[in-house]
């Protein structure tokens, strides 16, 4: 299977997300995930827009975000970019230690990256030249023919 390209840009309107949404339960149809599957990556990639849209573009007007789909190999990689505020440099590794919640303290937000981190096998983020590039990749399991 060759390597498969598709992007998606959306204005940073809560509205918008179920429009990203449908257009990538389109792709991983086309691709034949498994129907589980798909709705765990819908969620944690909807769960990034919305991050993106509610924190970095927070208050902003005329914010984007643009998902960036791969998929080569049997496995999907996104990216998920924006242009607004970064998100906190600790953000991502809180999330991973699960910070708070283990030591029973009450805790603020968070909950979505460690929804991204469970359903993703792999998560990065990085800022570069102003752009927050949110970046997932997961292994897709074939529905049954």
């Amino acid at each position: 299977m060759t390597a498969s390209q598709i992007s998606i840009a959306i204005p940073a309107e809560l509205q918008q997300v179920r429009v990203a949404a449908a257009a990538l339960r389109g792709v991983l149809r086309a691709f034949d995930c498994d129907d589980d599957q798909a709705s765990l990556i819908e969620l944690a990639v909807v769960e990034a827009v919305n991050n993106a849209i509610e924190h970095a573009y927070a208050g902003v007007p005329d914010g984007r975000v643009e998902l960036q789909l791969e998929i080569s190999h049997g496995a999907l990689h996104i990216c998920v970019t924006d242009t607004g505020r970064a998100m906190p440099a600790e953000a991502l590794a809180r999330a991973r230690a699960g910070l708070g919640e283990a030591a029973g303290e009450p805790r603020e937000g968070g909950y979505g990256l460690g929804l991204i981190l469970e359903v993703m096998s792999d998560v990065g983020y990085r800022t570069e030249h102003d752009l927050n590039t949110l970046k997932m990749s997961i292994t897709l399991n074939r529905s049954p023919a």
